[in-house]
């Protein structure tokens, strides 16, 4: 797969991060990358990337909190998230905010593989 999209993944686990980047890069995605919320809010409003990977518990800003303030411009608004988490409650406050651009998915209930097709199927 070659495209020109890019992805940003905010997450401060550093193993997960570097492996979403490197199987991303392999299909042809351009990858950013941010280890906590605050940076990954920065990076995402100024490199405007065509989707985020953006895990929930993280220091300085927390995932759900940068997708609350990243929904308040007009560009985040519809820009395609996905949450990543060890928590099952996350992804219930997700359900809860009805965000039709914004999907969930459980760290220890997927495989790095399936992560990928996923965000690929929605680029």
């Amino acid at each position: 797969m070659t495209t020109n999209k890019t992805v940003l993944v905010v997450d401060d686990d550093i193993v997960l991060a570097r492996a979403l980047a490197s199987k991303l890069g392999s299909d042809g995605i351009s990858v950013l990358q941010a280890d906590n919320g605050a940076t990954g809010l920065e990076m995402a409003l100024e490199k405007k990337p065509d989707f985020i990977v953006l895990d929930v518990i993280m220091p300085n800003v927390d995932g759900m909190t940068m997708l609350q303030r990243l929904r308040e411009g007009d560009w985040g608004k519809t820009v395609p998230v996905m949450l990543l988490t060890n928590l099952d409650k996350s992804c219930h406050e997700l359900d809860e905010q009805e965000d039709s651009y914004a999907t969930c998915f459980v760290k220890a209930n997927c495989k790095i593989a399936h992560v990928v097709e996923e965000i690929e199927n929605r680029l």
